[in-house]
This record gives C-alpha cells, sequence and structure tokens, in this order.
C-alpha cells in the first residue's frame, strides 16, 4: 500500500514535470518563430523599393513571405499574369492600384496578396479586429475571392470571414468583432453596419 502510494506520487511529478518542460518548449518554440518572422520581415521589406515587374517571371521573384509562397505553390500559382505582375509591386510598396482586365485575367491573386502581406508586414493577430475588408458585387464573386483567400492565405494565421445574404445574420455578427479579412456583398455589410453594434472598422487598414 505505501509502495503504491509512493509509485502514485513519483508519476504525479513526472507528469508535471513533463507538462512544465512542455510548455517551456513551445514557449521556447512561439520565441524563435517570433524572431525568424521579424528577420523576413526586415529583409523583405528592404526589398521591396527594388520590384521591378519586367523582371518578374515567376511568383518567386516577388519579395513575398514563406507562408504566402508556400500557400501559392500548393494552390499552383507559379507563372503571375499580366496584372499581376504589372500591380502586386505596386500595391506591395503601399500604393493604392486602379486595375482594370479582362475576366480569367487575375485580378482576385493581383489584390489579395498584397493583402496578406500587408497584414503579416503589420503583425495582425485577431486582437487587432479587421485589417481589410474586400466588397464584391454579387455573391458568387465574393465566394470566389474568400476561395481564393483561404487557398493561398492556409499557412497565415489570420482568420477570414465570407460576409453575404442567404446566411445566418447572428451568426455572422458572432464572429464578426474576431475576423481579420471580410469578404462581402455590399447590402451584407450596410446591414451589419446598422444591426450589429460590435462591428467595428476602427483598425482597418485596407478597403
Amino acid at each position: 500500500m505505501a509502495q503504491r502510494t509512493g509509485t502514485r506520487h513519483v508519476n504525479r511529478s513526472s507528469k508535471y514535470g513533463k507538462g512544465a518542460r512542455a510548455k517551456q518548449q513551445r514557449k521556447n518554440f512561439r520565441k524563435e518563430r517570433w524572431e525568424n518572422d521579424m528577420k523576413e520581415l526586415e529583409t523583405l521589406k528592404k526589398r521591396y523599393e527594388d520590384i521591378d515587374s519586367a523582371s518578374i517571371s515567376k511568383f518567386t521573384d516577388f519579395p513575398l513571405s514563406k507562408k504566402t509562397r508556400d500557400g501559392l505553390l500548393e494552390a499552383g500559382y507559379d507563372v503571375p499574369t499580366e496584372i499581376q505582375r504589372e500591380t502586386i509591386g505596386v500595391s506591395l510598396k503601399g500604393h493604392d492600384v486602379l486595375g482594370a482586365a479582362k475576366t480569367g485575367s487575375g485580378k482576385t491573386l493581383a489584390f489579395l496578396l498584397p493583402v496578406i502581406e500587408c497584414l503579416y508586414q503589420n503583425r495582425w493577430t485577431a486582437i487587432d479586429g479587421l485589417g481589410a475588408l474586400i466588397i464584391s458585387p454579387t455573391r458568387e464573386l465574393a465566394y470566389q475571392t474568400f476561395e481564393v483567400l483561404c487557398k493561398i492565405g492556409k499557412h497565415h494565421d489570420f482568420s477570414a470571414g465570407l460576409i453575404i445574404g442567404g446566411k445566418d445574420l447572428q451568426e455572422e455578427a458572432d464572429k464578426i468583432h474576431r475576423t481579420n479579412i471580410i469578404i462581402c456583398t455590399p447590402g451584407r455589410l450596410l446591414q451589419h453596419m446598422d444591426e450589429t453594434s460590435y462591428f467595428d472598422c476602427c483598425n482597418l487598414l485596407m478597403l
């Protein structure tokens, strides 16, 4: 009986010891990842001013974060289209862009990549709230944009939401204040602005 009690005590201490070590390992991992991210951010920023659209032949030629590059690779994006070559670099430098191109030319990816990179550069997290608001004229286009965003941004920690008519308004309202990127239709956006009291755009970086 005493031996069994002693064994239990040893096991309990061992368990707590493992828990403490695991907690410290997670802490060290987060710190190392943060330091690596900061180094990458500094390197990327220095390359922004050297972007030359004429020299871009692949997406890897752009100064993009590893998380974004991995998302592009897994989604099968390799060679940028003309509008992507001409606009992504300008957007990464922080300039506003007005672009026009035919359907299927890659406009969606052309503006989504800078959105993701801008939030990454600003170390955006869930507590920062809404950072990018993308308004689409139709539900179909909004859904298409959301799908592309999920593919190329899958390795980032941002949260994204699709806010369109035909879905439960309260369910959207419960999550909207924790969403970093919102893709929406105009009517649904106005409805939330009128009816969702905690819908906050004060920290918005991109529209």
